[in-house]
């Protein structure tokens, strides 16, 4: 989504995961306070979480991180839409937790992106229901299938 954008887990530069992700809007976020932005922030290491609880707590700085990932996401969302059309497209991961911060500009992005309004016309956008346990849960279920065969 970002050419020659940052480094993402796999090696590859600028995959929605390197800008989009807890870890991408912490090292956003600390490149910015670094660099001189104002923010009730500490330097350091800082996880996505802290920063959606000054967001929430009016830091600019951190609400603008937030948007950053929300507009990176919306975007690629648009493109999703444009090539499969779904009905419902589920958010998934700690950040989709973080309610308006991200889904806002998330829902601005994405109808600035769509090429017609109506790809998001009776769209349901969610956060996953079991936000992060979903990898545990699924473990389970498998786990239990398997013992029950």
């Amino acid at each position: 989504v970002l050419p020659d954008g940052p480094v993402c887990s796999c090696g590859q530069r600028g995959h929605l995961e390197a800008v989009a992700a807890g870890p991408a809007i912490a090292r956003w976020t600390e490149q910015q306070i670094q660099a001189g932005s104002v923010s009730s922030l500490p330097a350091g290491t800082l996880t996505a979480k802290q920063i959606a609880q000054a967001a929430n707590q009016g830091d600019d700085l951190a609400v603008a991180a937030f948007a950053r990932s929300g507009r990176f996401l919306g975007w690629a969302i648009a493109d999703y839409l444009h090539i499969f059309n779904p009905s419902a497209v589920i958010i998934g991961g700690g950040v989709s937790q973080s309610g308006a911060l991200l889904f806002e500009p998330l829902k601005a992005a994405m109808a600035e992106r769509v090429i017609n309004h109506s790809y998001l016309d009776n769209l349901h956008l969610a956060p996953a229901a079991l936000g992060d346990d979903v990898g545990l849960l699924g473990a389970l279920a498998l786990a239990q299938n398997t013992i029950s065969v």
